[in-house]
């Protein structure tokens, strides 16, 4: 005998309620500066396209190049120090930014110019720039050196306890 009666249906989730189809629609990015249009499939939810910029637009994170050259040029004059050249450079970039794109290019061009994977192995600017692991690491060392006393105080006696248990 089955444990729910046939009769029985589960109640209808507001996404059930609702008609979803894909259509294929144009549209505009605004991190572009020329007007181009092109088309993707986007769902539409009973008969309604969503609205607004498009979705992928915020991760545009286009360089030109007169800005990689004068990042490179501005890293030579300032000896790599990240945080001068990002409160003097011309577009609104982060420190993390021009990090993440000195070391990807300088990268690329290391292994253009040599001869063997090998050959570059052992070079210091073949390190991977970790964008998202250095913000954390930022925001760590803000939330530590923004403690009071009196935090750090209570954090020292936990520590403690938990040593001595």
């Amino acid at each position: 005998m089955p444990s729910i009666h046939a009769a029985q249906s589960k109640p209808r989730t507001q996404s059930e309620n609702h008609k979803i189809t894909w259509r294929w629609l144009p549209f505009t990015n605004s991190a572009r500066e020329d007007s181009l249009q092109l088309h993707h499939w986007v769902r539409v939810i009973n008969g309604v396209p969503p609205t607004g910029d498009y979705s992928f637009a915020k991760h545009n994170k286009m360089w030109t190049r007169e800005e990689t050259d004068q990042l490179f040029d501005m890293c030579e004059q300032f000896n790599l120090r990240f945080i001068v050249i990002a409160n003097i450079f011309s577009s609104s970039r982060t420190v993390e930014e021009l990090k993440d794109r000195y070391y990807g290019v300088s990268q690329a061009i290391l292994i253009a110019r040599a001869s063997s994977p090998a050959d570059v192995s052992r070079n210091p600017l073949i390190k991977e720039y970790n964008v998202s692991q250095e913000i954390e690491r930022k925001h760590a060392l803000s939330m530590v050196l923004s403690q009071t006393r009196q935090q750090a105080r209570k954090d020292a006696e936990q520590r403690e306890y938990l040593r001595l248990a």
